[in-house]
């Protein structure tokens, strides 16, 4: 019983360490020059919501845990990754943070209601540059 207890807390003090953001306030740092985009990419804020960065073009990975992918350009829609199917023992293992693909809007097989990608200024009012 004593062994399984200490697995858990292990596991679980792994968990929420690899599961935390932190971010400067908007301000407090000087951003970099924004790189030139690739071709039909344009600029969104970054996983922080402060600095601007190129938007992921069609095909690249986006999302994932906290958006560190990245933003789909404008008309596009990232394309979460279909959930695993169940092995023989009727086991999942399955990712939540693992990065989708930035698609046409049109071609995304679903919309998954419910799935808001939270951005800090969203949380907590930092104002953008």
């Amino acid at each position: 019983m004593g062994k399984i207890l200490i697995i858990c807390l292990v596991l679980l003090a792994m968990v929420n360490g690899l599961a935390a953001l932190s971010c400067l306030p908007c301000g407090e740092f000087e951003c970099q020059e924004p790189p030139k985009c690739k071709r039909n990419a344009n600029y969104v804020k970054d996983v922080c919501g402060c600095c601007d960065v190129c938007a992921k073009v069609k095909g690249e990975s986006c999302g994932g845990l906290w958006n560190l992918d990245g933003t789909c350009a404008d008309g596009l829609i990232c394309q979460e990754p279909d959930p695993p199917t169940p092995n023989e023992d009727g086991l999942i293992a399955f990712n939540p943070h693992e990065p989708g693909t930035c698609v046409k809007d049109k071609k995304a097989k679903k919309e998954k209601k419910g799935r808001k990608r939270h951005y800090r200024r969203d949380i907590f009012g930092d104002s953008e540059k």
